[in-house]
């Protein structure tokens, strides 16, 4: 139960968090009657601190440089966020304080350097804290964020799909304001696809719903495509006039951005039209608004303007002095981008090594657990798509001389290999056995014949896998034991770099100790339903071997039938000849019965000289036919045990039941042990079974 002081925490929390959100959707409109941005938020950052909320504090404070951003305050923004950086550890806070975090970086790498490469890197980030968050809203304003940085970048149907994808979603909630924003991306879109039509048909959708919601910027951006348009076709009057009603509307907007986009457009077609004194004019008008932003990407555009009108009014030196003004902030421009880029890659190189590691340590904590072997490779398969290109995943065991590929993992679906001899010439894994060494390869048809000696046909897992081309091999050694092969592979080229094969070889070791586990427990499971003396199934064994089989194949399987078996005088002979001639007695006798055995005849030692046999989808004449076959086969055996031959036999008795019958162990066993007295009273050494109901 909560307090009360605890339960108005939680709500002024609620209140925080629902501040917050106005202020993230205000921060990028200018002031409106009474409310006032930065007072708004400071109230917010004061309320958050009386409740000790931290989160509250820091999502207003990085909303609030987004704020500085949005108005052009780039430098001072950035610089505010290094320090906030250096006092904060951000991975600690609340999701929506990183999702506003990896905002910042976005847009100051994608609107004030350029770096669009870095903008979609930390966007999919903030998508990924969205998608965690489960925030529909969120989600696809990101989403559209990364459509127009794909834009940027040239990705245009990568850019379409992002868009389209988010306008299908403000069409089913009816957001006619985001609706706006997605026709005037999209009208982008087309214009550099050249269906100049189409685009102009988006904008105007646009504005059509920009006027409706009153949002002057989707508005003046679609003004200035369709000026771009009219530009592009001549129209040079239509578009100046619209360009014109653009940068008014720009001064309702505030939107300094798009002010400036709207002054370039007007620039280049008054240079069009050759008006260049017109087009000087607005240069210099701008200019005073692109210092005061000391947006670089901004001043490059003007500068070139500039150079290019005053060298048509013939004033050379201030051309000149433009120019060397461009190449300057240029420079310094690439060298920002090299920074922040190395940075960058620092940042992506530490993620990954973070990432790296959080993969091999959750394959460790897994495969402890884990006790069949195509499981394990399935937990590997996964944890290490985190981190590398993988496709297949498989262990080869050593058997007998032939290497086999019994848990081979494609696609996520255990797939049916072959062996290979361990003296094959061709296989891959092979090969890695007998040098006891690892293999690594990158484009698989290039390198084979560097392995091999003489190419036939490409092997790899006992098969002709044409898809495969990066894989790496090696031995799986315990105890100084070589028990198989571990290997992955991709189908993508080049896709094992030193990185990728430090990271297989870490995960060799945890594979080789889940093997050994695997066998281990598979020997524990043998022993727990194997006799030792007679290596048939014990009494467990048996009885579970026969509900496997049924509840496996109960669709295939017509008829079942059990025999009991016992050894006649077996007390004798361990009293005349010893215990150990006895042992040797049910050892053979265990022979006899062991071959036999098939997929539809399964043996066991139930106890003493007690045996039992199960036998399925056979006629009562097949069963009796094998049933008096053991007892003959037995009889004829003869024992040497030290010199002394011991003559054996057996007394058996049989049950069978038809499909629809009662197929329970225990009704059979008392059945066919009822048999099995009635065999001893007859005689011994013979055959009796037990009175069959609608026999076939």
């Amino acid at each position: 139960m909560f307090t009360g002081d605890a339960m108005n925490q939680i709500t002024d929390k609620h209140i925080i968090d629902d501040r917050n959100k106005y202020s993230y959707e205000q921060h990028t409109k200018e002031d409106v009657g009474s409310f006032n941005f930065d007072a708004y938020n400071k109230e917010t950052i004061q309320m958050s601190r009386e409740i000790k909320y931290v989160d509250g504090v820091y999502e207003a404070v990085l909303i609030s440089l987004l704020r500085e951003m949005s108005f052009g305050g780039y430098e001072e923004a950035y610089k505010r966020l290094n320090e906030f950086e250096k006092g904060h550890d951000i991975d600690k806070m609340e999701i929506r304080c990183k999702m506003r975090y990896y905002n910042i970086l976005c847009i100051y790498h994608c609107e004030h350097i350029g770096d669009y490469e870095t903008g979609v890197h930390t966007s999919k980030k903030e998508l990924e804290l969205a998608e965690e968050l489960k925030d529909s809203d969120e989600i696809m304003r990101i989403k559209m964020n990364i459509g127009t940085i794909n834009f940027e970048l040239g990705h245009y149907d990568t850019a379409i799909a992002f868009i389209a994808e988010a306008q299908e979603y403000y069409e089913s909630v009816k957001d006619l304001s985001m609706l706006a924003y997605c026709h005037t991306n999209l009208g982008d879109l087309y214009v550099v696809k050249e269906a100049y039509e189409k685009a102009r048909a988006e904008y105007k959708l646009s504005v059509e719903y920009a006027v409706l919601e009153h949002e002057p910027n989707p508005q003046l951006n679609s003004l200035v495509g369709m000026a771009r348009i009219d530009k592009l076709y001549g129209n040079y009057v239509q578009s100046t006039d619209q360009l014109k009603e653009a940068i008014e509307l720009a001064g309702i907007s505030e939107n300094i951005d798009n002010k400036l986009n709207a002054f370039l457009e007007l620039i280049d077609v008054y240079t069009l039209m050759e008006r260049y004194d017109e087009a000087l004019h607005e240069i210099y008008y701008i200019e005073n608004h692109v210092t005061r932003l000391e947006n670089k990407r901004y001043a490059l555009r003007v500068l070139k303007y500039k150079a290019e009108i005053l060298k048509q009014l013939n004033q050379t030196e201030e051309a000149y002095e433009s120019l060397k003004w461009y190449i300057e902030i240029n420079n310094q421009l690439n060298e920002e981008k090299t920074r922040e880029s190395m940075a960058a890659l620092v940042q992506e190189q530490y993620d990954q090594s973070i990432r790296q590691l959080e993969t091999i340590a959750a394959i460790g904590r897994e495969l402890t657990t884990l006790s069949d072997l195509s499981e394990v490779l399935l937990k590997i398969k996964h944890q290490l798509s985190k981190v590398l290109a993988i496709d297949v995943i498989s262990v080869g065991e050593i058997i007998d001389n032939e290497l086999c590929f019994n848990h081979y993992i494609v696609a996520n679906k255990k797939v049916d290999t072959r062996c290979v001899c361990l003296d094959s010439e061709h296989s891959l894994g092979a090969i890695c056995v007998r040098k006891n060494k690892e293999l690594i390869v990158n484009d698989l048809r290039v390198e084979y014949a560097h392995i091999v000696d003489k190419v036939e046909k490409v092997t790899v897992n006992g098969k002709n896998d044409l898809k495969v081309n990066s894989l790496m091999y090696a031995p799986l050694i315990a105890k100084g034991e070589v028990l198989g092969v571990f290997t992955i592979q991709s189908y993508e080229k080049n896709a094992y770099s030193s990185i990728e094969t430090n990271i297989f070889r870490i995960i060799l070791d945890y594979v080789a100790i889940a093997v050994v586990n695997v066998y281990q427990k598979n020997e524990l499971e043998r022993l727990s339903i194997k006799d030792n003396l007679t290596g048939l199934f014990n009494r467990r064994g048996f009885i579970e071997s026969y509900e496997r089989s049924l509840f496996n194949n109960d669709d295939q399987i017509d008829q079942v039938a059990l025999m009991m078996l016992d050894l006649d005088y077996f007390k004798s002979i361990n009293d005349t000849h010893g215990h150990l001639a006895g042992d040797e007695v049910l050892r053979q006798v265990s022979e006899v019965l062991l071959k036999k055995e098939n997929n539809d005849i399964k043996s066991g030692r139930l106890g003493g000289e007690e045996f039992g046999v199960f036998i399925v989808n056979k006629t009562i004449d097949d069963v009796i036919a094998i049933a008096e076959s053991l007892c003959d086969q037995i009889a004829q055996l003869k024992v040497n045990f030290e010199g002394q031959l011991i003559q054996v036999t057996t007394s058996i008795g049989v049950t069978v039941k038809m499909s629809g019958e009662d197929w329970a162990y225990d009704q059979l066993y008392v059945e066919a042990d009822n048999s099995l007295y009635q065999a001893k009273a007859d005689g011994r050494n013979r055959v009796e079974v037990y009175p069959i109901v609608n026999k076939s």
